[in-house]
């Protein structure tokens, strides 16, 4: 018996589909530069995102070129969660 685990049934998946795993993390920085002029710290964005505050800070200083799609749907959420709130 053959064990596969859940993050390779996923890439399968995807990779048959056709689906990207990583996606350009242009719109990723630009959502989250807006919430760090509007003063909200960089920590608290990976707290609420689920990132690491090193992250964060390598997608906003372009370090990193590409981000996983679910971190960027994770991020476009947490956005909305913060406009909602005002800021």
């Amino acid at each position: 018996m053959v064990y596969d685990k859940a993050w390779n049934v996923a890439y399968r998946r995807d990779r048959d589909a056709g689906r990207p795993r990583y996606v350009d993390s242009a719109p990723v920085r630009v959502r989250l530069q807006g919430l760090v002029d509007a003063h909200v710290p960089v920590r608290a964005l990976g707290r609420v995102t689920g990132l690491s505050a090193t992250t964060v800070r390598k997608i906003l200083d372009g370090d990193q070129p590409r981000v996983q799609r679910a971190t960027a749907a994770r991020v476009a959420v947490n956005v909305r969660f913060f406009q909602k709130q005002g800021i």
